[in-house]
């Protein structure tokens, strides 16, 4: 991503995002749901060539209403390598709370591979790289 984005833009796109994937999981599409995970990584990958802006955002997009925003950001936290405790917080809650079966899964299988040091995921750049 090229482009210099906004944080408002940012904050913006992963609210949408995340009431389009609660839409289609409730009907069982996925179609659109791929599209905003694909949206997402990009946003990540933007990210984690800005963590200053990543550090100011992810925290209040981890106070969202919507399920699905903020397991993004947690996930996007454990990716990114900043606010860990949160975003496990967060994962767990989801993991146990979660009235969407695919959704406490997901939570629950990155927990696992976050634990058992499965951190091939993270994607995280800093400048030596």
């Amino acid at each position: 991503m090229k482009k210099e984005l906004k944080k408002e833009e940012i904050i913006k796109q992963y609210i949408k995002s995340g009431e389009i994937m609660t839409e289609e999981i409730e009907k069982g599409k996925y179609r659109r749901f791929n599209r905003e995970v694909d949206r997402n990584n990009k946003i990540t990958e933007y990210l984690s060539h800005h963590l200053e802006i990543a550090k100011e955002i992810l925290p209040i997009l981890l106070e969202e209403k919507n399920e699905q925003t903020r397991f993004l950001t947690a996930v996007n936290c454990l990716q990114l390598g900043i606010y860990i405790e949160k975003a496990e917080k967060m994962l767990e809650e989801i993991s146990k709370n979660s009235k969407e079966p695919i959704t406490r899964f997901d939570a629950k299988m990155t927990i696992e591979r976050w634990k058992n040091k499965d951190k091939s995921f993270i994607i995280y750049h800093n400048e030596e790289q």
